[in-house]
């Protein structure tokens, strides 16, 4: 009988454990980087992750999520303007005593939305989603 080749984990490619007792892979399962499914090991995207290569599933695993988390916090970086801009004045009071006032910036300020008279009832709201009021009233009765 020839001896026993000592295991070696498909995961991680380490030898002593197999994918079963693997504790990088229990982390990456936990931290949801990973998804498995019988013996095939998924990105979180569900493509199949190769394992033929000279890396490893967990190095390729991990550089992947490494990729979404660079690539998310760029998005939320260009999506998330930024906040209102404040603008501090030093005001030089009579007295001789300085004080100092907030002023913020806004582009959209002054604005104020259009306003609609309620006196006149025949207009329609939302390409005629929403019938008048008159039309309403004729089919209550």
């Amino acid at each position: 009988m020839a001896p026993r080749q000592p295991l070696k984990c498909y995961y991680c490619l380490e030898e002593g454990h197999s994918a079963i007792r693997c504790n990088h892979l229990t982390e990456d399962l936990e931290k949801r980087i990973v998804l498995k499914r019988g013996g095939t090991y998924l990105f979180p995207n569900f493509q199949r992750v190769p394992t033929e290569g000279p890396k490893s599933a967990k190095e390729l695993v991990r550089h992947f999520a490494k990729e979404q988390e660079d690539f998310t916090k760029k998005m939320m970086e260009q999506s998330n303007p930024p906040q209102k801009k404040q603008e501090t004045t030093v005001i030089e009071e009579s007295k001789g005593e300085k004080a100092t006032a907030i002023a913020q910036i806004e582009e959209w300020g002054n604005w104020k939305p259009p306003q609609i008279s309620p006196a006149n009832e025949n207009i329609k709201i939302k390409f005629g989603l929403r019938q008048t009021r008159q039309r309403a009233a004729r089919q209550e009765n």
